[in-house]
């Protein structure tokens, strides 16, 4: 699998859903009255801060993942700072997205069971979703425009300018040699 969010594997089913759901009904977070998320106990086992204190507590929170993409509509690497996840205008939106699971008889015998979403909004609608497999995964690949987004924002993160390190894997198997194709790169 290759994530497409850069925090714990066990939010990405949610996310996706959540995010699908805002594309589908074009709202905001503000617009946003609560949001339940259904998962499997795993994955509430993993994601065990709901009010993420450091940027390695909101890799692992529901809450903070949630309200983040559908703030902005998606996750970054910039996400993950201590900066980042203190700010107010997703901090007062947490408290809005809550985490079941499913129960030990709903689990039991079955390998996989999709995150299901219901999102209430403001103008009384109640949206509902649910996902089996991340974008990211086998069943669900990301697609080209998915894996440049990534690349960027990998890129962005280690300091470098992205559109040339792409250019520059894109031409890998055509350089005459390694020292040609990263002549003044670095």
């Amino acid at each position: 699998m290759t994530k497409l969010h850069p925090c714990c594997a066990s939010t990405h089913r949610a996310i996706d859903a959540a995010h699908d759901l805002q594309i589908e009904h074009g709202f905001s977070l503000d617009d946003v009255l609560s949001v339940q998320t259904k998962v499997g106990r795993s994955a509430v086992d993993n994601l065990a801060y709901p009010d993420p204190v450091d940027e390695m507590q909101a890799r692992f929170s529901m809450q903070y993942c949630i309200a983040t993409a559908l703030y902005q509509g998606g996750l970054s690497l910039t996400d993950f700072t201590g900066a980042a996840i203190l700010r107010p205008e997703i901090r007062r939106h947490m408290s809005k997205i809550s985490m079941s699971a499913y129960s030990a008889t709903e689990e039991h015998g079955i390998e996989r069971l999709p995150h299901q979403v219901t999102i209430n909004l403001r103008d009384g609608r109640s949206l509902k979703t649910e996902r089996l497999h991340a974008t990211g995964s086998a069943a669900m690949p990301l697609t080209a425009g998915d894996r440049r987004l990534k690349f960027a924002d990998c890129m962005r993160w280690a300091g470098l300018n992205a559109e040339k390190t792409h250019e520059v894997f894109l031409n890998f198997e055509d350089a005459a040699s390694l020292k040609h194709l990263l002549n003044g790169f670095f």
